[in-house]
């Protein structure tokens, strides 16, 4: 026989049993009208990053030794150019007028720098600073070193694009070549040939305005230190 505490306790949990549905009710139907709700702006969010993704080109195993004339520079034993080497700082800008011949190693840099004509020779391993207007040679000074080594191995590194560009009316064509973390790009006039190479390195813009540029001639400066200079 059901005691009349046991009907109560019966009916207590029959009570909760019944909450409990009641919840679980709600709460699906909770789920089902936020799910209906939220479905279009899932969707369109899915849609548009399978559209990016889509839309990401492929990385490209393309290096600069594809382009014609960087492939020459680069694999060049000799070679010479002039131009204006600029670089950009908080300073201000800072600019280097310069001709430059390289055999093989060895490199010898011309610039002139308060109306004196030096040339930084580095030949078989030395250095050796000539002062063309005062006529004097010293051996083992570095005051001007090569111009700039990016400009050859830069070119080893991946092409991330290519697009059209103008430099003082010319239009050119714009390699931009991605190596150890930095871009550089390379400046090829209609004809081909490299007339401005430019990057940006711990803050500052460097530029090399190329007036010429001669691919197996090293004739643009001498690498000679005569023998009359007087010795420093």
């Amino acid at each position: 026989m059901i005691t009349h505490r046991a009907r109560r306790a019966n009916a207590a949990l029959e009570k909760k049993r019944l909450s409990t549905r009641t919840q679980i009710i709600i709460c699906a139907v909770l789920f089902i009208v936020m799910a209906a709700l939220f479905a279009p702006v899932i969707a369109q969010a899915m849609a548009a990053r399978a559209a990016a993704g889509a839309a990401a080109p492929a990385a490209s195993a393309e290096t600069g030794m594809s382009i014609p004339f960087l492939k020459e520079l680069a694999t060049a034993s000799r070679y010479s150019y002039d131009g204006v080497k600029t670089v950009y700082s908080l300073q201000g800008a800072h600019s280097t007028e310069f001709a430059c011949a390289v055999q093989d190693d060895n490199f010898v840099v011309q610039t002139e720098v308060n109306q004196h004509k030096y040339r930084q020779l580095y030949v078989d391993g030395t250095y050796t600073l000539v002062d063309d207007t005062l006529k004097t040679v010293q051996p083992g000074v570095c005051k001007y070193d090569y111009m700039d080594g990016s400009l050859i191995s830069a070119v080893s590194g991946r092409v991330i694009r290519t697009a059209a560009d103008i430099i003082d009316g010319v239009n050119v064509t714009r390699v931009e070549i991605y190596k150890d973390g930095i871009v550089y790009a390379y400046y090829l006039n209609p004809q081909g040939v490299l007339v401005r190479f430019y990057y940006i390195y711990d803050g500052n813009e460097v530029t090399l305005d190329i007036s010429q540029i001669r691919l197996g001639s090293s004739d643009g400066v001498s690498f000679d230190a005569p023998s009359g200079y007087s010795v420093r």
